[in-house]
This record gives structure tokens, C-alpha cells and sequence, in this order.
């Protein structure tokens, strides 16, 4: 056999290995379990969750950031991968580069809009930071703290994601909000009484009508009212990210947000494109947001 011809075997089976390897990289999955528990004490009753891990947490021995990803009202602790195909987001984005290898964690909000109502009879807020947060970091590789957290979500979980970080801004370093559902004092006063009288065990004041809706608690969990009166630096403590559709019915209070942040010379990114309240445009964000998050933790 000459040595040229030789030379092309070797070279065209190195090609091969070596192309062979690099499908091998970019198929690399993370693992998804959808069906866990956590027994709350603070609420009474088994709170399930979703956990995504990356494609080398069973490998690596290393410790990863944690993302909480909230979903919408009627969703559940299933929606983000069923629907939202976070699992895929997060893999394509892994390896490609693109998106830092994080543990993400999906907890189940049913209808609690992820904070304590005002009798304090559901008190989801507390189950997260009292029990959620400890639990995670003590069964999971995290890196437990605020620099390596971030909270994100859309519509009824965009809102929480906001609160969540408004309120405990030494949790967290990332806020990622889309088509955040939140109401100012105007439209709170005038929506319907049937959605009224849902939100009523929420905040209070049931049967009330016009301004006498506007409770104390509504005012404590209300992300404009926040943004408004929170201390300056621990607004500037977190990184915003807020993105939501022009054809959104959501996104006149999206942009009243960001114009109060920008009032404040609060640092923010606010992405006003086009799009609906609907997956399409959450899968969009969604990699968009953890996109931000990675930049961020990179520095």
C-alpha cells in the first residue's frame, strides 16, 4: 500500500472518531425527574416539584447555580417541561455554550400566586424561604448562595419571580420576569367582580368595590408598588430581565414597570417584542433570560 494512500486511511478514521465525538458532545441530555415531593410543614401538605439536572451532574462532582422557574396560573410543577421544553432549551444551550450548566427547579405554585395570602392561612412565600430553599442546597449540588440563585417565570410565576426578588433581594442575584401578571391601583380597582372575588383571598376585602380593594397586602406584594418604594440599592442589588409581548393584554403594566425602574436609574433589560401570552413566545424569552442569567454569572 503507498504511504499517501496510508496517510488517507488514517486521516479520514481520525475524522471519523473525532466527528463522532463531537455528535456524541452535542447529544449530551440532562436528566428531568417530574415527579417529586416536599412534605411542608408550613403549608400542610406535600408540595411537588420538578428538578432538571445537567448532562454531567452524575459525573462532574462540581456544584452548579440553582434556577426556581415558576409557572403560570392553571400550570403546575409539569408545565415548563411538557410544554415549555425547558429540558431541551437547557441542553441545546449547555452545549453549545450558550447557557451556563444550572440546576433548575420547578415547585408547584397551584394557585397561590407564590405568596402568603393576607390571613396567612396559605403561606407559600414562607414554605419557600423557610423549608424550599434550605431543602434544595442541602439535597442538591448548588452553590447556596444569592450569586449562583435566580427565580424565573411567566404570567402568574413572572409576577412571583418579581416579588420574590423584590422581597428577599439577599436570595437572590436574577430576576427573570415574562408577561408578568400584575395589576396597577387603577386596574385593580376596576376588574371584574368575579375575578375579584378570586383575588379577594389573596389580598383581602372581600365584597369591596373601586379603591376600597386596594389592601395593605395588595400594596406589600405588588411588584410597581415595590419597584416604586423599595430602597434603591436593594433594587440594584438583583439583575432584571422583563419581556413581554406587544399583542399581550399584559404589556402596558410591563412597560409601567420598566418605566418606574428606569425613573429609578435601576439597571434592567425590558424587551418589548412582538408576541402573545402564549408558549411560543415564553420558549423564546425563556432562552433569552437564561441566556442573561449565564452572562451574569460568568463575570
Amino acid at each position: 500500500m503507498k504511504t499517501k494512500t496510508i496517510i488517507a486511511i488514517i486521516f479520514i478514521v481520525s475524522q471519523s472518531v473525532i466527528y463522532g465525538r463531537a455528535r456524541e458532545t452535542l447529544s449530551l441530555r440532562g436528566s428531568v425527574n417530574t415527579d417529586l415531593k416536599y412534605n411542608s410543614t408550613v403549608l400542610g401538605y406535600d408540595v411537588r416539584y420538578s428538578v432538571y439536572l445537567p448532562p454531567d451532574y452524575e459525573t462532574s462532582g462540581k456544584r452548579y447555580p440553582v434556577l426556581y422557574l415558576l409557572h403560570g396560573f392553571t400550570g403546575n410543577n409539569t408545565s415548563w417541561i411538557r410544554q415549555g421544553d425547558i429540558n431541551e432549551i437547557m441542553d441545546k444551550g449547555i452545549n453549545s455554550g450558550v447557557i451556563e450548566p444550572m440546576i433548575i427547579i420547578i415547585p408547584d405554585g397551584k394557585y397561590y400566586w407564590y405568596i402568603n395570602d393576607y390571613q396567612s392561612k396559605a403561606r407559600y412565600e414562607d414554605f419557600v424561604f423557610e423549608e424550599l430553599l434550605p431543602y434544595i442546597d442541602k439535597t442538591y449540588r448548588s452553590v447556596p448562595d444569592r450569586e449562583h440563585r435566580a427565580v424565573a417565570g411567566l404570567s402568574m410565576g413572572g409576577y412571583g419571580a418579581l416579588v420574590w426578588a423584590m422581597h428577599h433581594p439577599d436570595k437572590f442575584s436574577y430576576s427573570v420576569a415574562l408577561s408578568a401578571s400584575m395589576f396597577n391601583r387603577e386596574g385593580f380597582a376596576g376588574i371584574p367582580d368575579q375575578l375579584y372575588k378570586y383575588m379577594s383571598l389573596l389580598y383581602g376585602a372581600p365584597g369591596a368595590k373601586g379603591n376600597d380593594r386596594i389592601t395593605s397586602h395588595f400594596l406589600d406584594n405588588n411588584p410597581l408598588e415595590l419597584a416604586a418604594g423599595n430602597n434603591v440599592e436593594s433594587l440594584r442589588s438583583v439583575r432584571w430581565f422583563i419581556d413581554c409581548g406587544n399583542q399581550d393584554n399584559l404589556s402596558a403594566v410591563n412597560k409601567e414597570l420598566n418605566d418606574l425602574l428606569t425613573k429609578r436609574n435601576i439597571e434592567h433589560v425590558y424587551h418589548a417584542r412582538d408576541g402573545k401570552h402564549d408558549w411560543l413566545f415564553w420558549r423564546q424569552g425563556i432562552y433569552q433570560g437564561l441566556k442573561f442569567v449565564s452572562m451574569g454569572m460568568r463575570k
